[in-house]
């Protein structure tokens, strides 16, 4: 019998299937202990952003308590981190470009942990290439 040219075969298919089946399994078993954390509503038109970069506590959940007895704070969900390092002295045209990709990004997806929390930070490599 040949393999397939993509490399897959009959058995990593099955131990494949058999893998996704424990893990289904072991999902099944928390979900009667599991819960959705409580989190804090949008905030008005009004509130704004925050003073400094990352004041973001008022836009997560409220801290809680867990079964055994311990507060905790429930951070947002899903964390990107994107990186990017300048190749060449930002231009006044680059800032508006900047500008207007934030404006975009936080136009379509409110501001917090439901949302997009976006945090800009600038390295001495930045810096160093300013007047």
């Amino acid at each position: 019998m040949t393999e397939p040219a993509s490399g897959l075969n009959r058995r990593a298919a099955l131990r494949g299937a058999a893998v996704l089946a424990v893990a289904a399994a072991s999902l099944v078993g928390v979900e009667p202990v599991a819960r959705v954390p409580r989190r804090v509503p949008e905030p008005t038109t009004g509130a704004g952003l925050p003073d400094i970069q990352f004041d973001v506590a008022a836009y997560c959940a409220p801290e809680q308590v867990s079964p055994t007895g311990g507060p905790y704070v429930m951070p947002p969900v899903h964390t990107c981190y994107l990186t990017a390092r300048l190749l060449r002295t930002p231009t006044v045209a680059d800032q508006r470009e900047l500008a207007g990709a934030l404006t975009a990004l936080e136009e379509r997806h409110p501001f917090g942990a439901a949302g997009l929390i976006t945090i800009v930070g600038y390295g001495l490599p930045y810096f160093r290439r300013l007047p």
